[in-house]
């Protein structure tokens, strides 16, 4: 196989195919990307792992010899990121050990693998039902999500994300047992799909489309499948049961207050001056015309801060993980954002303030402290 293609945009396909890699160099085709050239102008590149897939398309290059190539994906960038926007030829007989880069005067060899190595990965089947959604919002729904997922898998269910289509809504959901972030933006129509998979950095899905396009989302068998028309990935479900949030959720409290998000955001990032590796209590006290936050360190110190605000209720004093409260407010885009707190010792609420998504992160308090 031979072809010929800007360096710039090939890099852009490999990188999303370079990240699926383990690192580990155990088992070469998981960590190896796959150029299929078989279209005198199309090429495709694609990788999988034991999780994962991505298949991505570049048109506007010049196939000379149609066929496939796998190398390193590792490597592979290298190359590309050294040639910058000349125009780089890849070629392989099917039988060489390596195959042949060159750009300019520059001349590097690959190793490969057999093509016919590469993980087989569920593609989309459109003669089988899928739903339909707004790109930008499932990029949208994974970033104010998939941040509260269990690091470490100790659940496997709690490890992904819940990505639920009805009629009516798209809703992602994530917990690791100690709070759950849920965000959801209405739609009409749609297969409705229910799954749990691992979660996706919001630039996957991104790379599968074009600005304002849509994407299609079908489950087949033990994966769900995104379809773009740029490209297409594949993520293999989770086993298990994810929890029977929806009845929880309290998306209005009696008790309720505005304030804006980057205020807030300022507040607790002064409870991360103290860097222990025993953790940190954190106390909010929500009073008639300040929230104080107060971080204890034990034997480190104290970090002591406050903010403005107007509330008209009782005072309320909750030690809260600042982490938590940090992260989901870094995963909205309102300016303000919407607490909700009934005592000290029952979830506390953050909602964005936003007329496109619903979105709203409940954390559970530190109690006995």
């Amino acid at each position: 196989m031979k072809f010929t293609a800007n360096a710039a945009a090939l890099r852009i396909l490999v990188e999303a195919a370079a990240e699926l890699a383990p690192g580990s160099g155990k088992i070469p085709q998981l960590e190896a990307v796959k150029l299929s050239a078989s279209d005198p102008d199309h090429l495709v590149v694609s990788a999988s792992n034991l999780v994962e897939a991505i298949r991505l398309n570049l048109p506007g290059i010049k196939v000379t010899v149609p066929g496939d190539v796998f190398v390193p994906s590792v490597n592979l960038l290298r190359v590309v990121k050294e040639a910058k926007k000349e125009d780089i030829t890849i070629s392989w007989d099917g039988k060489a050990l390596h195959a042949h880069v060159s750009w300019s005067g520059t001349k590097v060899k690959l190793p490969t693998e057999p093509p016919e190595n590469q993980r087989e990965f569920k593609r989309f089947d459109p003669k089988k039902p899928f739903a339909t959604v707004p790109a930008a919002a499932f990029s949208a729904l994974v970033k104010r999500t998939a941040f509260a997922v269990q690091s470490d898998f100790t659940s496997r269910t709690l490890g992904g994300v819940s990505v639920k289509i009805r009629g009516d809504a798209l809703e992602l959901a994530a917990t690791d047992g100690r709070r759950l972030a849920v965000a959801r933006k209405p739609l009409i129509g749609g297969n409705p799909t229910e799954a749990v998979v691992s979660p996706m950095p919001p630039k996957v899905i991104d790379r599968l489309h074009a600005e304002g396009e849509t994407v299609d989302v079908q489950l087949l068998g033990a994966a769900l499948v995104i379809r773009g028309t740029v490209g297409e990935t594949a993520r293999r479900l989770l086993s298990g049961q994810f929890p029977d949030y929806e009845g929880h959720v309290p998306w209005t409290m009696a008790r309720e207050i505005r304030v804006r998000r980057k205020d807030l955001i300022d507040l607790v990032k002064k409870a991360g001056l103290l860097k222990v590796a025993g953790g940190i209590e954190t106390y909010f006290t929500f009073e008639a015309n300040v929230l104080d936050m107060q971080a204890v360190a034990s034997i480190e110190g104290t970090t002591e801060a406050r903010m403005d605000i107007d509330w008209p209720h009782t005072a309320v004093r909750i030690n809260l993980d600042h982490t938590f409260i940090d992260q989901a407010l870094k995963s909205m885009s309102s300016d303000e954002v919407i607490l909700g707190i009934e005592s000290g010792e029952s979830a506390f609420t953050i909602r964005e303030d936003s007329v496109e998504y619903e979105v709203i992160n409940v954390i559970m308090p530190k109690v006995g402290n």
